[in-house]
């Protein structure tokens, strides 16, 4: 190459440009770049300038990190929306929602009446959900008892779970205060709710589906 243009590399790098960043302004290969000026001096301002472009790139490949992941899960959701789609929405389909739900936050104890319990709103919503369009659904059947932590506010909650789930605040027991036990508080933690349906067959209706799923795909 052209002394003229090993002295502008030069110039370029002690301005604080990275080898990669020389090779591709002067059009010369990334090794014949590195060649001329790993070995250059640079002052504390090209220092600086370099760690700022490091900075920079980093910043730019966290971005592109991150579209990345948003568009694959923006894919996986239209995916799902998709196979979701093709379940027909009856009241066999709820049932089995349910038997599901039921198997997994239910009480298993089937003398009794159905008991299931959570903390988060939108499975709990499903599964009051899934019960109404799935039966004969009467509300004076169920009642609902909130399990709370001290820093609570148990009309403030009880004003929330019955807007998540469409409880009449008036189906609501007295809540139950969980022991103090110095844990510290959990932001936006809504307390955990216990679904009551007093009505044994329909626990006993889950609980053999929930096994007859296990029969047929386990």
């Amino acid at each position: 190459y052209p002394t003229e243009i090993k002295e502008k590399a030069i110039g370029l790098r002690k301005q604080g440009y990275s080898i990669k960043e020389v090779a591709k302004i002067i059009g010369i290969a990334k090794a014949t770049s590195s060649g001329w000026l790993r070995n250059i001096p640079l002052r504390p301002i090209a220092i600086r300038r370099l760690q700022d472009r490091r900075i920079y790139g980093q910043e730019k490949a966290r971005q592109i990190a991150l579209n990345k992941s948003k568009f694959r899960e923006a894919k996986r959701i239209d995916e799902a929306r998709k196979l979701i789609a093709k379940i027909p929405k009856n009241k066999d389909t709820y049932i089995l929602i349910a038997a599901l739900l039921f198997w997994t936050e239910g009480s298993k104890d089937q003398d009794k009446s159905l008991r299931f319990a959570n903390s988060d709103p939108k499975m709990v919503k499903l599964f009051i959900t899934s019960l109404k369009e799935s039966q004969d659904f009467h509300w004076h059947k169920l009642k609902a008892k909130l399990h709370l932590h001290n820093y609570h506010d148990p009309a403030k909650q009880t004003e929330f779970w019955s807007k998540i789930t469409g409880i009449p605040e008036v189906n609501f027991l007295v809540p139950y205060h969980k022991p103090h036990t110095a844990i510290r508080k959990r932001d936006g933690y809504p307390g955990c709710i216990a679904i009551y349906y007093h009505d044994n067959n329909l626990n006993r209706r889950l609980s053999a589906l929930y096994k007859a799923i296990i029969e047929k795909y386990a």
